[in-house]
């Protein structure tokens, strides 16, 4: 797991723990079994997430142009297996997603 990415894991079990310990300890668990063994298995489920939410957009009558573009960038660094830039991009489309 990048050193970044532990970090968001750890401010957010902070967080919850505040909230309530099980919920801490719900993420940590989590957080390990995403990235510890294959973070490629992370990426295809990210990818499963922005092609569904992709279709609702569609749906929707929403443009595309954009995500689109993100998607078809995420999939050539899947393609290379570049995990952290198909991340980062994959976290992209859900902040584009989300303000749309």
């Amino acid at each position: 797991m990048p050193l970044r990415d532990g970090a968001v894991f750890e401010r957010r079990s902070r967080a919850l723990a505040r909230a309530g310990l099980s919920a801490a300890v719900d993420l940590s668990a989590r957080s390990q079994g995403e990235f510890a063994d294959d973070p490629s298995l992370a990426v295809q489920r990210e990818l499963r997430w922005a092609r569904d939410a992709l279709e609702e957009r569609k749906l929707n009558g929403q443009d595309l142009t954009v995500p689109i573009g993100v998607l078809k960038a995420a999939n050539a660094h899947v393609r290379n297996e570049e995990w952290e830039d198909a991340l980062r991009l994959l976290r992209q489309f859900r902040l584009e997603s989300s303000n749309s």
